[in-house]
């Protein structure tokens, strides 16, 4: 498909609801900048976030979800956050979201190298830093950051950023300090994301081929998933559906695979044990006493039969995908995003689902590197991509044809640069769009209204 000309980007950046560049902030000003691979706005937390993680599970696990397509469960989940009023006093006011004008801040984290940085991102400025975290090691390369808060207590927020080591650092950024290390994966943290309806729990997609569960609360994992059916390659990225009952991965081995909590009962008991050993304050994560004063020792299930498994959509490396109601929005190396549907019946526990309906695609100009993730907005609408020339391309998914709705460049708005975009972010209200590159810059576009 040819590329799209000049004068088309022209034109779309002049269109209501599209994006234009505002500022940008260098990270490292070094002859040999490091790449800012992770970035990632806060967002408001929901009623099932403020619930605590340990009731999600009382019952089995979250209940699924039955909405199909587009309009998937982003919009009931949305009716039941919380309002800014009952946000305003969860935080701390050195890092809180909402200020005293009852106005959501747009905090955002980045990390660069062995460091992890905390912005604030203000409309028609360039954005403001307030904290700055370095590991002590100078070798580590943190390639992905992740939002959470406690889940008990005074609802502090943290932050967990992971790479190159293969530990997962989380940071209480309202105390400043570092709160624990979870170790575990044997090789490089690519990827990272909290589970939607439980923010104690986070999921790990790793080099050395498997993703663990964890629970912040205690520091311990509570699931791996690997083995014989899993992953034969690194696992690049992953994502939880939006119920929070499955979750979807990919990696270098051309697959997307599907996992699902319900599939192994060992998994729903093994969260429901990491809970029961935070609330009973235990000292070693692995051991709790149940309600008979019996001292026992918790058993990390091995999960190796994922629900679904293909790797005909791509042929090639898969460095991103993300749910859309119950449909994926997946991307390899080949200049395209491609939105389709999987099967959702199965022969057998060990007889994976394997078929697929391709719905869309979304074609990038000049992507053809892999470790370019694309972002999506709140409510699962708007796509953001970046590619290997410093371009963002903005998508509708609610719209046909399947054109960009802009493609914006910070620099000269019009032609190609020289930098790859690792990732984008959407602010809570997707007013702003965040774009970070190897050159170490975060770049700011805002939306026109």
């Amino acid at each position: 498909m040819p590329k799209r000309s000049n004068s088309a980007s022209r034109r779309s950046l002049t269109q209501k609801g599209t994006y234009r560049y505002v500022s940008s902030v260098l990270e490292d000003n070094s002859n040999e900048p490091q790449s800012t691979y992770g970035v990632q706005f806060v967002w408001k937390p929901s009623y099932y976030h403020m619930q605590g993680g340990g009731a999600l599970w009382q019952d089995g696990g979250p209940p699924r979800s039955r909405h199909r397509g587009l309009r998937g469960l982003a919009e009931v989940a949305l009716e039941e956050d919380l309002d800014e009023d009952e946000v305003t006093d969860l935080l701390e006011p050195e890092i809180q979201p909402a200020d005293t004008d009852k106005q959501w801040r747009n905090l955002f984290v980045t990390c660069n190298g062995n460091t992890v940085r905390i912005y604030e991102a203000k409309h028609k400025e360039s954005p403001s830093l307030l904290q700055f975290y370095e590991d002590s090691d100078t070798t580590e390369q943190f390639y992905c950051v992740a939002w959470t808060f406690n889940v008990t207590g005074n609802h502090e927020y943290w932050v967990c950023a992971a790479g190159r080591k293969g530990i997962i650092r989380v940071i209480d950024v309202q105390n400043f300090r570092l709160r624990s290390s979870l170790t575990g994966h044997g090789d490089a943290v690519n990827d990272l994301k909290v589970h939607p309806r439980d923010p104690a729990l986070v999921i790990s997609a790793s080099k050395d081929e498997s993703l663990r569960l964890w629970n912040l609360r205690t520091g311990a994992t509570c699931a791996i998933f690997c083995g014989l059916r899993g992953h034969r390659g690194e696992v690049v990225h992953v994502d939880f559906s939006q119920d929070g009952s499955r979750f979807a991965s990919c990696g270098i081995d051309n697959s997307v695979r599907i996992w699902d909590f319900y599939d192994n009962e060992d998994v729903v008991k093994g969260i429901k044990e990491s809970h029961k050993v935070a609330d009973l304050g235990v000292e070693d994560p692995h051991v709790y006493i149940d309600e008979t004063g019996t001292r026992r020792k918790t058993k990390v299930p091995i999960c190796q039969f994922p629900f679904f498994v293909t790797r005909k959509v791509h042929r090639h490396y898969v460095d991103c995908v993300m749910w859309v109601g119950e449909l994926l929005l997946s991307k390899s190396v080949h200049n395209r995003m491609i939105l389709w549907e999987p099967e959702q019946d199965r022969e057998s526990l060990a007889s994976p689902a394997t078929e697929y309906t391709l719905l869309e695609e979304y074609v990038l100009d000049v992507c053809n590197v892999w470790f370019i993730r694309f972002a999506m907005d709140r409510h699962r609408r708007l796509v953001a991509c970046g590619n290997d020339k410093g371009m963002v391309s903005v998508f509708d998914l609610r719209l046909t044809p399947s054109k960009p709705l802009c493609v914006i460049n910070p620099k000269d708005k019009y032609r190609y640069s020289a930098q790859f975009v690792r990732q984008c972010a959407f602010s809570e209200d997707g007013s702003i769009l965040l774009a970070v590159d190897d050159t170490s810059s975060v770049v700011q576009y805002e939306r026109l209204d």
